[in-house]
């Protein structure tokens, strides 16, 4: 999750530990108007606000995306996730990963501030992503999928983008592979496939 300060308080605290303690109340005073305790209560004050906002976000992302689905503009997984992670790591020729499975968001029920948390996190501020999009998140042990149904063709399931997400999970895990590295989403790709073909076509639950 992102941290809003405003700039100015962070120059604030950022200078009051550069300066000397015995005139770092005095110095920071007559700089900017403010003691650092002062900066560090208004920080605290705003960080607190951006919190609540961003559940309010979160309240009304649920609602709107439950509407979707009702309507048909987004899409659920009708498999289970331990399910196809078991098929997965069969058809990997490996062992169920141990530990738990990752956490799985939809991006119609994510907001954008807490994918960019978690992006920022795993890769750094290379970019500012502007939408949430299906990928695995090996530290923090998470998968984002795309369920726009736009984002599938004909007969295409989301429960196939998963069955790849899960695929670089189980190879990660397992096999010690990057998630990002060519033979990790050569594999990936290559699982949704399989995946498609074995459960979605079929309409076979992943659990048999």
């Amino acid at each position: 999750m992102l941290f809003a300060m405003n700039r100015a308080l962070l120059i604030v605290l950022a200078l009051s530990c550069l300066i000397p303690a015995r005139l770092r109340a005095q110095s920071v005073e007559e700089l900017f108007g403010i003691s650092p305790g002062e900066a560090i209560a208004e920080a605290q004050r705003q960080q607190a606000r951006y919190e609540a906002e961003l559940e309010v976000r979160r309240v009304r992302k649920a609602r709107v995306a439950a509407l979707k689905e009702f309507v048909g503009l987004a899409q659920t997984s009708r498999q289970d996730l331990r399910c196809v992670v078991a098929a997965v790591a069969a058809h990997l020729g490996v062992s169920v990963p141990a530990g738990e499975p990752p956490a799985v968001y939809r991006a119609s029920q994510t907001i954008l501030e807490d994918y960019q948390g978690l992006y920022y996190a795993e890769v750094g501020a290379q970019d500012t992503p502007q939408a949430v999009k299906t990928g695995y998140f090996p530290g923090a042990n998470v998968i984002f999928i795309d369920d726009a149904s736009s984002a599938y063709g004909a007969g295409r399931s989301i429960d196939d983008a998963l069955a790849g997400q899960v695929a670089l999970y189980v190879q990660h895990r397992a096999l010690g592979r990057n998630p990002s590295s060519a033979q990790a989403r050569a594999s990936a790709a290559e699982v949704e496939r399989w995946f498609h073909a074995a459960y979605t076509v079929t309409k076979q639950s992943a659990c048999r």
